[in-house]
């Protein structure tokens, strides 16, 4: 089954790195797949795919008609049997180059772009947000085949949002490659700490995403502060990209006095390292697709904070593999109270890692996605043969 992936690019994000572990396992199964990026990030994803021996070809059209014709030749020249795509721009512009080829295309749909808290955010104008919505819900309904949601909450938000009818979406969830993650130990922990210069015994939480209006990485400062009062040894290490938000984040850390208290660590490939490292995770965001550093964070058994919102269903369940507090503005206060109750109860922190490790390995495992979404791929491509 040739299988031709178009995708705005495979720099270190969420979605790209789930995009390239699936191209790792689906091989296996009888898939062969090649790439179509719209622009190049060389030194990440990319080359690690290239090393798999799939062919990237990164198409760095000026505009989107060169774009959609960049994506067109690719067709011709691959013959595949299925279109794949992911991300807004990439989903819109696969859909443009598939309509009349007769060949089958899924979209992959992995947030919520049209949520309500983006009205708050400064970055989003309203205008282009309802324009996007109606360019989006129109040209799926005319060109796209089918829709892959990355969970239950993401497909709600598309039933609501794009009017997608329900038997065109399938929710299957993107997994993890629990060899590359490791597992927890007291030795991993110690030389990461060391490396890092933190005590062995000072408690640490870590969150993880790149610091945009969506994380809430503001409110997630407020709850250090209040927990800095109480347990004055505490460290928080924050992994992602610096962005929009991150000379806010700079402005409030100093106003909160907290700079010996948080490690800005940037964007990090070793981010399994420090999960491993880490007593707690903690996700502060408005709201998610499905938050793979959370599925991390299970998979090396880490106990979970976790605002209260869908896309998390399933993945922190309250006070069995981590706590669940307030999503809106009295996160920063219940965040505070989570994580004092779990570093002082080390068998609590215990027992929530290991639950949370059992959930990973019952659903978020790399090979259990990568079979699922093959079998989507039979089905759309027998529909697409029968008809």
């Amino acid at each position: 089954m040739n299988v031709l992936y178009v995708i705005d690019d495979l720099s270190e994000g969420g979605v790209e790195r789930s995009t390239a572990e699936l191209l790792s396992v689906l091989p296996r199964r009888g898939v062969r797949p090649s790439v179509v990026c719209l622009r190049a990030a060389p030194g990440s994803l990319e080359d690690a795919v290239r090393r798999l021996g799939i062919e990237v070809d990164c198409i760095a059209a000026p505009g989107p008609r060169a774009a959609v014709s960049g994506i067109r030749r690719r067709l011709r020249a691959f013959s595949p049997d299925l279109i794949h795509s992911a991300l807004f721009k990439a989903n819109l512009l696969a859909r443009l180059a598939a309509a009349g080829s007769g060949i089958p295309l899924l979209n992959s749909l992995t947030g919520m772009p049209y949520h309500d808290s983006r009205l708050a955010d400064p970055q989003v104008r309203r205008t282009r947000l309802r324009l996007a919505r109606l360019l989006d819900r129109h040209t799926g309904h005319l060109f796209a085949t089918h829709f892959h949601a990355v969970s239950e909450a993401v497909r709600e938000a598309a039933l609501r949002d794009l009017r997608i009818a329900p038997e065109r979406l399938t929710v299957v969830e993107r997994g993890r490659d629990p060899v590359r993650l490791g597992r927890r130990s007291d030795e991993r922990r110690r030389r990461v700490r060391r490396a890092l210069g933190i005590d062995e015994e000072q408690p640490v939480l870590i969150s993880v995403g790149r610091q945009d209006f969506p994380k809430a990485h503001d409110r997630l400062l407020a709850g250090l502060a209040l927990l800095r009062d109480r347990i004055p040894s505490v460290r928080l290490l924050l992994a992602g990209r610096r962005s929009h938000a991150s000379d806010r984040l700079d402005a409030l850390s100093r106003e909160l006095h907290l700079d010996r208290h948080v490690d800005r660590l940037g964007h990090r490939p070793d981010v399994p390292d420090l999960l491993a490292a880490a007593d707690v995770f903690v996700l502060s965001s408005r709201f998610e697709g499905l938050p793979g550093c959370v599925i991390e964070a299970l998979a090396l058994e880490l106990p979970v904070i976790s605002a209260a919102i869908p896309s998390v269903a399933g993945l922190v369940v309250d006070e069995h593999n981590g706590l669940l507090v307030d999503s809106g503005t009295g996160f920063a206060g219940e965040m505070a109270d989570a994580a004092a109750r779990l570093f002082g109860d080390s068998g609590l922190r215990r027992l929530m890692g290991e639950r949370g490790r059992e959930i990973f390995e019952s659903r978020f495992t790399l090979e259990d996605s990568g079979r699922r979404m093959f079998e989507l791929y039979e089905t759309l491509c027998g529909t697409s043969r029968g008809a």
